[in-house]
């Protein structure tokens, strides 16, 4: 088994534990802790708090490692009732092998299969960048048709 696939296993299985709709899944997910390297978590966030609206077609973001609900939802104000972004209460997505200090972006294929897995960390610093590319690729192909 690929590491994508045990990836994509334990994904899953977060998803069924969190009751997360499947179809809420979009063909991007953003799995963005509250706890790791600070800078990367930053930049993440403020690419979401910029960008979800926009992107909202094509990108769902999971809030993981909340210490705080009331503290999530004051931090995230304006983009918290949107229904791509998910609160992971229980913390389903901050476990093992989903566990990460950094935020996590996966994408899917068409099959709903990961395609690939980036994160934003100080080792892919275009990792933001790419995610914009991709999501600004999927808007535009979206458009077109």
């Amino acid at each position: 088994m690929s590491e994508n696939d045990k990836y994509a296993s334990s994904f899953e299985e977060a998803v069924n534990k969190s009751k997360i709709p499947t179809n809420s899944l979009k063909a991007v997910t953003l799995i963005l802790p509250k706890s790791g390297c600070t800078g990367c978590i930053s930049s993440a966030e403020q690419f979401v708090k910029d960008n979800i609206s926009r992107y909202s077609d094509f990108l769902t973001v999971i809030l993981t490692d909340a210490v705080s609900i009331k503290v999530v939802k004051v931090k995230f104000t304006e983009i918290i009732d949107l229904p791509n972004v998910i609160i992971d209460e229980e913390n389903h997505f901050y476990q093992a092998p989903l566990w990460s200090l950094y935020p996590t972006v996966i994408y899917w294929n068409d099959n709903s299969k990961i395609e690939s897995i980036e994160y934003v960390s100080p080792n892919t610093p275009d990792a933001i960048f790419n995610l914009e590319q991709k999501l600004l690729e999927l808007s535009q192909f979206n458009n077109s048709n």
